[in-house]
Parts: C-alpha cells; sequence; structure tokens
C-alpha cells in the first residue's frame, strides 16, 4: 500500500508519541506546543517538495531544520526525511512550516487539492534576518528588491523561495519613527 499524506492533527498524535521518546528534552514541547494562553504565529506555506524548499531556507537564510515528517508518519528530528510531506524550520526564536499539497489536501479538501502549485498571497517578513549575507547566497533570479534602509529603520530585501513565495529580510539598522 502506497503512504498517504499526512493530515495535521495525526501529525501532531504521531510527532507527540515520537517526541516523547526520541526527544526527552522536549525540542517538540518548545517548538510545537503552545503554553496556557501563549499565542505562536506560524505561517504553513505549501510548497512543491519539502527537501528543496528546506534546503534554499537552511542554506540561503540560514535556518535550522526542527523536525520533518513523511506520509507514513515517519519522523525525524534535526533533519528532513527522504519523501517528507512536512517540515518545521527556525531561525533566532522564530519557527516556519512547509507542507505539500497533498498533505494539506487531506487536511482541507476544500481549500487544497493533490498536486496544487504554490502561489503568492502575500508575503512572510522575516524580521531580524540580515539581508547582506543571504542576498549573496540567493539563487539566480531569486532577488526581487536590493537591500535598502526604509524609512521606518530597517534594512530589508526581497527574495522569492523556490515556490514562489515572496520573502522580506529585515533587520533593524536605522532610527525608527517617532509615534
Amino acid at each position: 500500500a502506497s503512504p498517504r499524506p499526512c493530515d495535521m492533527a495525526s501529525l501532531l498524535r504521531a510527532v507527540g508519541a515520537a517526541a516523547v521518546g526520541a526527544l526527552a528534552a522536549g525540542l517538540i514541547a518548545k517548538r510545537l506546543y503552545a503554553k496556557g494562553n501563549e499565542v505562536t504565529i506560524i505561517p504553513n506555506l505549501l510548497v512543491k517538495d519539502i527537501a528543496e524548499s528546506a534546503k534554499f531556507y537552511t542554506e540561503v537564510l540560514g535556518m535550522a531544520v526542527d523536525f520533518s515528517v513523511d506520509p507514513s508518519r515517519g519522523f525525524l528530528p534535526g533533519a528532513v526525511i527522504p519523501g517528507a510531506c512536512f517540515a518545521q524550520l527556525s531561525l533566532g526564536g522564530g519557527s516556519l512550516m512547509l507542507q505539500t499539497a497533498d498533505s494539506l489536501s487531506e487536511d482541507l479538501p476544500a481549500v487544497f487539492s493533490p498536486g496544487q502549485r504554490p502561489g503568492t498571497g502575500g508575503t512572510v517578513y522575516l524580521r531580524g534576518a540580515d539581508p547582506s549575507p543571504a542576498i549573496a547566497r540567493l539563487p539566480d533570479g531569486a532577488l526581487l528588491k536590493m537591500p535598502e534602509v526604509t524609512w521606518y529603520g530597517m534594512h530589508e530585501a526581497y527574495c522569492r523561495d523556490p515556490d514562489g513565495h515572496v520573502l522580506c529580510l529585515g533587520r533593524a539598522k536605522g532610527a525608527a519613527p517617532q509615534v
């Protein structure tokens, strides 16, 4: 039987069970589950290929892979498991989730379909990510706007990831406007 796409509810159950034995220190508890009334906003981007997207985010932007999951609920901390349908990455206390269309279509069949191509619906702002070293590592054609210091004191550059998602890398450099 072929593995089925992973849905988020099953993913959370599988990761929760696997995390207890595999990561006793609590990587998942720190990175996936909120405590009390804490709210953490984590973008979950539709991607074609987890490995390709994770390579971009790790090699170009310096993110780390927290864990990945394959369609049969195989879980791998710290790396991308072959055939992954989901991965979570992090950088400086922030997180980013990557999920394939097949997996998202199982979670939300009225919204996503298997094989659906990623699209652009806005931008993801990575506050604290220094654009200068990242743009030197961008693939040809990925840079959308050269770095500049904005009127609000942020050193920013815009680029596209392999799936076409628009990212803004920004780090405080100038004085913030007085409000």
